[in-house]
């Protein structure tokens, strides 16, 4: 099993490059290929996926916190490697967090393949197995986070349903990190005040 390949970039294409490790050219899908280019020294976390109809892949990321999310994201029914790149492509190791613990369906449908339904699915799945991901030990900095968490388990005591939760947390998804506990639960149980 490859875990890791160091080597220099010899090619960048669509959602991929080939690096040269000591003479050997390997094909990596990767998320990002931009931040690549040729010739430049690079070193992936390595996950081979094989495909019944096509064989082994390859997928490269830069940090071991991104192939963690990618591995998760792939494990859910339904979700293959490809979907599962586009969300680390698109998305931060905490806003995938934070998407699956406050049940943010509107932020995972948005991602291309990624329909509601996927969505539900995909958080439904990982709900319990998320919080194994420590984020901080990464250099990410979840602190917004475990505040919105605070607030939904709050919400959730007090009776409100998923639904009216999910609408709560769209009106301060984009508050600054500095927010605190009472400031958020302020405008959360104010916007659900004028959706009554």
């Amino acid at each position: 099993m490859i875990a890791m390949l160091s080597g220099t970039v010899c090619d960048v294409y669509h959602q991929g490059v080939v690096l040269d490790v000591g003479g050997i050219g390997f094909a990596l899908n990767v998320p990002q290929e931009l931040a690549f280019t040729p010739g430049a020294t690079a070193a992936f976390h390595v996950h081979m996926h094989w495909n019944q109809e096509q064989g082994p892949s390859l997928f490269g990321f830069t940090t071991l916190l991104e192939k963690k999310v990618f591995m998760q994201v792939i494990s859910c029914s339904g979700i293959g490697p490809k979907i599962g790149l586009t969300l680390v492509a698109n998305i931060t190791p905490s806003q995938f967090v934070a998407a699956i613990t406050m049940g943010d369906v509107s932020l995972l449908s948005s991602i291309n393949g990624i329909g509601r339904k996927k969505a539900e699915s995909i958080i439904l799945q990982l709900k319990d197995s998320v919080n194994k991901l420590d984020i901080t030990a990464y250099g990410e900095q979840p602190e917004l986070l475990k505040q919105l968490k605070s607030v939904t388990d709050a919400l959730k005591s007090l009776g409100y349903s998923r639904n009216e939760i999910e609408f709560a947390l769209e009106k301060i998804r984009k508050e600054p990190q500095e927010s605190t506990f009472d400031h958020l639960m302020r405008k959360v149980l104010g916007a659900l005040a004028k959706n009554i």
